[in-house]
């Protein structure tokens, strides 16, 4: 189980997985990317990532979303539809960080 207070901190170093973009704007994340991140952890609890676009949000909260109890969301600008986070039982921090564009919560 994660200490959900580590989270308070902004440095992406308490993450299990990193997958921040190196770009000012978050960048953009592939599937493979994912794959290759979270595939490769599978007893990794949390998780910081960027650059996310409706799709590969949808893919990563499906594929991945169970595993982790703590996810944070860091310019992922591209998605507006977060009601797949809704299906996240054991998630017990969620943030969302410069997240412009999002309109459905659902």
């Amino acid at each position: 189980m994660v200490d959900i207070g580590n989270f308070a901190s902004s440095s992406f170093d308490i993450f299990d997985i990193n997958l921040v973009q190196k770009e000012v704007d978050g960048g953009s994340v592939s599937v493979d990317q994912i794959d290759e991140a979270a595939g490769n952890k599978p007893n990794a609890k949390s998780i910081v990532i960027s650059g996310l676009k409706q799709d590969t949000f949808d893919y990563f909260v499906k594929k991945y979303g169970q595993q982790f109890e703590a996810i944070s969301f860091w310019k992922n600008k591209l998605v507006e539809d977060l009601s797949l986070l809704g299906t996240l039982k054991e998630i017990q921090f969620e943030s969302l960080l410069e997240e412009k564009r999002h309109v459905q919560l659902k």
